[in-house]
Order: structure tokens, then sequence, then C-alpha cells
């Protein structure tokens, strides 16, 4: 059965979310695959926030019910893996010392550290 966790990424202020984008795709899950091998997600999904067209900045987030400032993650980044052990050993590499140094300190040149959240969903429902 598939195990699916989703990431919560808040890019820094000073990187536009086209600079975020690019480092994340180009750099950041490059980086990650060559340093937990095996252990690397079956897919990694990442839904970049869609900004609204009458910003000339660039910046707002279009968002449906609330406001703007309610939202301030910058993508959604799913990762699908064969089952919760697949997951398990993904975790325990991501934990290793050596590891989290590379990737602290390539996460902390684009992203808001403090505001990365990660959570495990159950299988998904679907209706049509």
């Amino acid at each position: 059965m598939p195990f699916t966790i989703a990431a919560f990424i808040t890019r820094k202020p000073e990187v536009s979310p086209t600079d975020f984008a690019t480092h994340y795709d180009e750099t950041h899950i490059p980086l990650l695959k060559s340093l937990v091998g095996d252990a690397f997600p079956e897919s990694i999904t990442r839904y970049y926030v869609r900004r609204a067209k009458s910003d000339p900045s660039g910046l707002t987030p279009l968002v449906f019910g609330g406001s703007a400032a309610d939202f301030d993650y910058d993508v959604v980044s799913i990762m699908t893996f064969a089952d919760e052990p697949a997951a398990q050993k993904f975790q325990q590499k991501y934990g290793e010392p050596e590891i989290q140094a590379k990737l602290g300190g390539d996460m902390a040149k684009f992203q808001v550290l403090e505001k990365l959240r990660v959570i495990a969903f159950q299988d998904p429902v679907v209706s049509s």
C-alpha cells in the first residue's frame, strides 16, 4: 500500500517564487536523491502556489476564502513511497547527521526552515 507524506515549504522573502522553484527542482531534489540513494521516494510531486495575476509583483498567492496573508507556503511537495517501511527507511537516512548537515545547508539558502511542516496522509478518497 503506498505511503504518502506532504511537506509544506515557505521560500525566504528575498528569494523570488521563480528562483525558489528553480532551486528546489534543479538543486535541492537532485541533492536529496544523491544523498539518500535507494531510500529516495518513488516520486516527489510538487504543487507550487499559483500567484494572483492582479499583483504586478507576482508575490500574492491566489486564494479562495480567507486572505493571502493566511497562507504563507510556496509549495506542497508530495512524496510517495512503496509502503510505510520505505518511508521509515527514507526518514532514517534523511536523519543521519552528515546528510542533515548537507541538506540543511542547502535548505537554508532558499527556504524558511522554521515554517517547514511535514505530515503523513491516509490513502486518498476520490470522488468524481
